[in-house]
């Protein structure tokens, strides 16, 4: 069967996605903060086929519409929540990019029965203490004339290593530069706002968390939050590890995904 172009609207914004037909237990696909569902494409083109799989441009990011409209992180997690039941996915597991990861946590968390299991990448949890002055700070000047300057700082000095490969470097600066201002900055604030340790330890399915070396995430906290947190690092890798390091990042989910079906 082709790959479907799909379409769903809730409360009046319209998401775009696709769906790959599969035989296999389903996964969702959700990128991060002003990216777009190809940021994921090497995990979907991996698992397509075998399994079920929809990739969703988020509200306000890539095809999807939304801009002027709530953005923050409730709304995206809602939206998900609907795609999952306009698909009738059966309890997928949500794989999520940065943001995306955060995203899928709190579907987990506010909607358990809709959700089979979880993959966070190098998502934006549990920051140390120290880089909380910073977040608030970038919310600041997000909200400034400086929009575009202020993401590519924030990406080429906190999400990219020094070594990462320039064509992959442009690519992302440019792509996150151009979000729209106004989506961005609900997404972001929401995202530092929300109560990600709370949602970690209440978390009720299985976690997986890739970290990149760069994370920004307090690594030792991470397997005290939930007993079924599996925690990964990748050495060598930046925050974009699905588009930087694919063939690793898709070994890591497959082992992850397998290791679920055995539990089923």
């Amino acid at each position: 069967m082709p790959t479907v172009e799909r379409q769903w609207e809730r409360d009046g914004v319209v998401l775009h996605g696709e769906d790959h037909p599969g035989a296999g237990a389903p996964v969702l696909l959700i990128h991060g903060w002003c990216c777009d569902s190809s940021f994921l494409a090497p995990q979907l083109e991996h698992l397509a086929g075998e399994r079920r799989v929809v990739a969703l441009d988020l509200r306000g990011h890539g095809r999807s519409g939304g801009a002027g409209a709530d953005c923050s992180l409730r709304a995206l997690s809602d939206d998900v929540a609907h795609v999952i039941e306009a698909c009738g996915l059966e309890r997928p597991a949500i794989v999520g990019h940065s943001m995306g990861g955060v995203v899928a946590l709190d579907v987990a968390v506010r909607r358990p029965e809709l959700v089979g299991a979880i993959a966070m990448f190098d998502s934006i949890v549990v920051r140390p203490p120290h880089l909380g002055s910073a977040a608030e700070g970038l919310s600041l000047l997000l909200a400034s004339p400086r929009f575009r300057e202020t993401v590519v700082d924030f990406v080429e000095g906190w999400l990219l290593r020094p070594d990462t490969d320039r064509v992959l470097r442009d690519r992302v600066v440019a792509t996150m530069s151009a979000a729209d201002p106004d989506v961005a900055l609900q997404c972001w604030q929401s995202m530092i706002e929300y109560d990600d340790r709370g949602a970690l330890k209440a978390c009720p399915v299985p976690i997986l968390f890739v970290a990149a070396e760069n994370t920004v995430a307090a690594l030792e906290e991470l397997p005290d939050m939930n007993p079924d947190l599996e925690l990964v690092c990748m050495r060598g890798v930046s925050h974009f590890q699905p588009l930087e390091a694919p063939d690793a990042t898709n070994r890591v989910l497959s082992t992850f995904l397998e290791r679920l079906a055995s539990r089923r």
